[in-house]
């Protein structure tokens, strides 16, 4: 081999190894900026774990929440149900009074027209009679 050929081949070999240098360079920013995005996305996976146990926290917190409205729910029913149940037997013994009432009222209404005709009946009698006394007085002068 030449001299010519060696610097040639010498200087292929520094431009190949350039090249690899400055690939190598590329590959390194390459590493170090996936690096970057790797701890990026590390903390954004933190941050997720961070709201997926507060989520878990607030779902263990709505379930207590909902389990508490249930046992009240329960409860409210349970007392209208009692409620209703008064209600009930309330609306049955005024029924019954009033029935009574009503059936007083009634009798006493059926008594007053009886002595009203009685009443009528005594007036007419004692005109009737008032009329005789007038003619017998009549007479008697």
């Amino acid at each position: 081999m030449s001299q010519k050929e060696m610097e040639d081949t010498l200087i292929n070999i520094q431009t190949i190894t350039m090249n690899i240098m400055q690939n190598l360079q590329a590959v390194e920013r390459k590493q170090n900026a996936m690096q970057k995005e790797q701890q990026a996305m590390q903390k954004e996976q933190q941050e997720l774990k961070k709201e997926m146990q507060e989520m878990k926290k607030e779902q263990q917190e709505m379930k207590s929440d909902i389990k508490e409205l249930k046992t009240k729910q329960e409860k409210m029913q349970e007392e209208l149900t009692r409620i209703g149940n008064t209600v009930t037997v309330m609306e049955y013994d005024h029924g019954k009074k009033i029935q009574l009432i009503l059936d007083t009222l009634v009798g006493h209404i059926e008594k007053f027209q009886s002595h009203e005709e009685r009443f009528e009946k005594d007036e007419k009698i004692i005109e009737l009679q008032g009329h005789k006394i007038f003619g017998l007085e009549a007479k008697n002068k």
